[in-house]
């Protein structure tokens, strides 16, 4: 790849990709905000001022139901600010406490800042994500939902997991929360030691920059670039503070070095896939989220894509997160989270992970 080439990948392709997961920002969980028009029912047994009292009283309801529930966390809000100096005073209690040369002491304070001015809430070093009393209600016209409902939940890093889930389930939803695409109603989701819930909208396109990743059941491959180059827009926009990744040692290790220089339209769902595997590990931060990831392959295509995607997470110290329906891929994974109507209904903890190649459909 020539310098000019590099330049147009990360003004255009990189920006590309941006705007992919600005599309992505838009997937609310929409099974759950269909409309009810439940007001047009019986609205041909209604004179037309009936019907207008009617959808008069239907609408202060929806707006006494709306405040109630933002009532309902006013405490919670509240208390951010205490939380927030709290954690400022640990952190920099730790610093001065630890580092001894004043030089290597302000470098560690000036970091410490900025990640203070981004949400910054340190939890225990094996725990990648973490919810505490988290709801998330949307609102519709005259409809209000409740999705996720009061979650406590903890993710350990260096681990598969997977979200269990019918369809219509809030599994979805939960992706949303924990990745950074959305924010909660209520509660504390800490992604990365970075509490989501404190975190403006336009700041969580950086955070989602150098913390975590996403592989979708459609690849999101740019089509006017080869393998190597799709991969390499990975490793434009990686998180620079992590160890770089030899994206030549990556594909080889995937088994897509071979096709490098083939274009998507040349390749086959599986090695789609792969590729968007690669650019995902070569944007090296370190929580990776599959969103039905072998949702658009075969059986065979989908236990060779599962079995790259669990090998090559674990060689390069990944926390992988899997949102799927299918109870089989449950099967290959250290702990499954079967979850229902906003909750966990079930939390297993896998002590013997099965090999993907051996799964049947």
């Amino acid at each position: 790849m020539k310098n000019e080439e590099i330049k147009n990948v990360k003004s255009v392709d990189v920006d590309k990709i941006s705007k992919a997961d600005n599309k992505a920002e838009k997937l609310k969980e929409k099974a759950f905000v269909e409309e009810k028009d439940s007001l047009n029912s019986n609205s041909s047994n209604l004179t037309k001022s009936e019907e207008k009292q009617k959808i008069k009283q239907a609408k202060e309801e929806f707006k006494k139901n709306k405040k109630l529930i933002e009532s309902k966390f006013k405490d919670y809000r509240d208390k951010i600010p205490s939380i927030k100096e709290e954690i400022k005073n640990n952190s920099i209690s730790k610093i001065e406490s630890e580092i001894s040369d004043e030089e290597e002491k302000k470098k560690e304070l000036k970091k410490l800042s900025k990640k203070l001015r981004n949400g910054y809430y340190p939890v225990d070093e094996k725990v990648a994500i973490k919810l505490s009393g988290a709801y998330k209600y949307y609102f519709s016209s005259d409809v209000i939902t409740k999705v996720i409902d009061n979650l406590d939940l903890e993710i350990m890093r260096n681990e598969v997991t997977v979200i269990l889930g019918p369809s219509g389930s809030g599994k979805t939803t939960l992706l949303n929360l924990i990745s950074g695409l959305d924010k909660p109603s209520a509660g504390d989701v800490i992604t990365n030691n970075y509490n989501l819930s404190w975190i403006k909208e336009r700041k969580l396109i950086y955070f989602r920059k150098v913390n975590t990743s996403f592989i979708f059941q459609q690849y999101n491959l740019i089509p006017t670039l080869n393998v190597e180059d799709n991969i390499k827009t990975g490793f434009e926009i990686r998180n620079k503070e992590n160890e770089d990744i030899d994206i030549y040692d990556l594909m080889k290790r995937i088994n897509i070095y071979e096709s490098r220089k083939k274009y998507p339209y040349q390749l086959s769902g599986g090695q789609l896939q792969r590729t968007a595997i690669a650019r995902t590990i070569a944007k090296n931060v370190d929580i990776i989220f599959a969103d039905e990831p072998t949702g658009a392959l075969d059986e065979d295509m989908s236990k060779e894509v599962l079995s790259i995607l669990i090998k090559i997470t674990k060689q390069y110290n990944k926390t992988l997160i899997i949102v799927t329906h299918n109870p089989q891929i449950a099967k290959v994974a250290n702990r499954v989270l079967r979850f229902s109507n906003g909750k966990i209904v079930k939390d297993e903890v896998n002590k013997n992970p099965v090999d993907p190649m051996s799964l049947k459909w």
